[in-house]
């Protein structure tokens, strides 16, 4: 296919809106990252752990379609990953995410009083 292909101007939306609905995923995914947590030692292993994630997925496509499995085949494959993936998201989602952080779940207070009392030895 080739940019004078009556089909191009519908690939590149398609494109388009690929791009879009990654980027708003993504979005989504870093938020709720973001929502579980004020500590940034815990931010950093989450966002780690879904990268890994997300990296371990696009190298799982890429063999799948180096062996030549129907495209349809991909495609399904990868929509009911994501439905089951929203499926287990919705505790963790439930159970963690909160209006405001509790300082007594963070271990935010007790890391600070460990270095306050660590100078204070000093």
């Amino acid at each position: 296919m080739d940019i004078y292909d009556p089909q191009y101007p519908a690939h590149v939306w398609l494109m388009i809106f690929y791009g879009l609905l990654d980027a708003m995923w993504h979005v989504m995914c870093f938020w709720l990252i973001g929502a579980m947590s004020n500590d940034t030692n815990k931010l950093a292993i989450y966002s780690g752990f879904f990268h890994s994630i997300q990296a371990a997925g696009s190298a799982i496509g890429w063999r799948l379609d180096a062996l030549k499995l129907p495209y349809m085949t991909i495609f399904i494959s990868t929509w009911c990953l994501v439905a089951a993936g929203l499926v287990f998201s919705f505790p963790m989602i439930y159970l963690r995410i909160r209006d405001t952080t509790m300082i007594q779940d963070e271990g935010l207070i007790i890391r600070d009083q460990e270095v306050t009392d660590a100078k204070v030895k000093e």
